[in-house]
């Protein structure tokens, strides 16, 4: 997992190895993180922008061993 910005911040660091069971989903990702760094929950969860292996994904896709799941906040600007 890597985080960016202010979930950089919400969790301490920019990366964390997370261990999930077979046929696993972001959803299922983020749950486990979310029990583990509760400052991801809420509206932070909510408005979170998924990477899987460099491709914008919601929380119903899959993972698989060994895919890189990012976490983005809202992207803005003018």
């Amino acid at each position: 997992m890597k985080f960016f910005a202010s979930h950089r911040e919400a969790v301490g660091k920019a990366e964390e190895e997370l261990q999930i069971e077979a046929n696993s989903k972001v959803k299922d990702a983020m749950d486990r993180l979310v029990s583990k760094h509760p400052k991801l929950g809420g509206v932070m969860r909510k408005n979170s922008i998924y990477s899987l292996n460099q491709n914008i994904v919601d929380e119903d896709a899959k993972l698989s061993d060994g895919d890189v799941l990012a976490i983005f906040p809202p992207v803005g600007g003018g």
